[in-house]
């Protein structure tokens, strides 16, 4: 599974080298598919405020990272850009056990993607910026530590509150999904995913090797206790719909674990 993931990572970074400006605009088309949704849902909702704070800042970040790249962002330009995946993730995935049927992980997986979709589009903007500056091509230098880092932190951010949030036990827990006799206390539950979770949340900023792989050990293991109280079927509905995104994630915190850029490292120049 690594050397799968490894390969669909370098063949993206193929990709984003030899066509940039391709991606960026598939990026971008998509990403605005998206975002007039849900745009369109707060409007239909009657916030048409909400829609203009769930559009605009990642519109201005793409604006943005084109016209000055990922390393060269100040706070807090950045993290506002990023914010609505994360909103979104620890938001909206949450609410997904609620849904009928299918939605219930298809809610996820659409957040996930998301972020794929928009940080995916960041990076070919960052590579238009640097092809500009003649610093990228053939033979070229990469994206800098500091913008890969910062992708890699927001995909684990995304990916630890979707894994997690998918997995949290619903507060009815006599429905269906779930065994009889499994009555599991919601306030134990959500206190020992508060307890698992703290660490990994942690990491994300304060970027130690040992935390990374607290959460390659941690997130799987959470999302596979959370299978137990549920009925053979749902068990099997969760694996399918969720197993990959946990797949994901725990091999993004492996990265994590062993990129020289992980760590905290000087600010570079352009």
């Amino acid at each position: 599974m690594d050397v799968l993931f490894d390969a669909l990572d370098r063949a993206m970074e193929s990709a984003r080298r030899r066509w940039p400006t391709t991606l960026f605009v598939i990026g971008a088309v998509l990403w605005a598919l998206v975002t007039v949704a849900l745009v369109g849902f707060t409007l239909l909702d009657g916030n048409p405020m909400a829609g203009i704070v769930l559009a605009a800042p990642p519109a201005a970040l793409l604006a943005i990272v084109v016209a000055r790249g990922i390393t060269r962002l100040r706070w807090p330009v950045w993290p506002v850009g990023v914010a609505l995946p994360v909103m979104l993730a620890g938001l909206v995935a949450p609410q997904a056990a609620r849904y009928d049927d299918v939605f219930r992980w298809v809610v996820p997986v659409v957040v996930f993607i998301y972020a794929q979709i928009l940080l995916g589009t960041v990076a070919a903007g960052d590579e238009l910026f640097r092809r500009r500056l003649g610093r990228t091509g053939k033979g070229r230098a990469l994206m800098s530590a500091i913008g890969r880092r910062r992708i890699l932190q927001v995909k684990v951010l995304v990916a630890t509150i979707v894994v997690l949030a998918s997995s949290q036990i619903p507060v009815g827990v006599g429905i269906d999904d779930y065994a009889s006799g499994n009555a599991v206390g919601w306030s134990t539950f959500e206190l020992m995913f508060s307890c698992v979770a703290v660490p990994m949340f942690v990491g994300v900023w304060w970027r130690r090797p040992a935390l990374a792989w607290y959460a390659v050990v941690v997130l799987p293991l959470v999302f596979a206790l959370s299978l137990l109280p549920r009925t053979p079927d749902a068990r099997w509905e969760a694996v399918l719909g969720q197993g990959w995104i946990v797949v994901a994630a725990t091999w993004q915190w492996s990265r994590a674990a062993v990129k020289p850029f992980w760590r905290r490292q000087k600010r570079q120049r352009i």
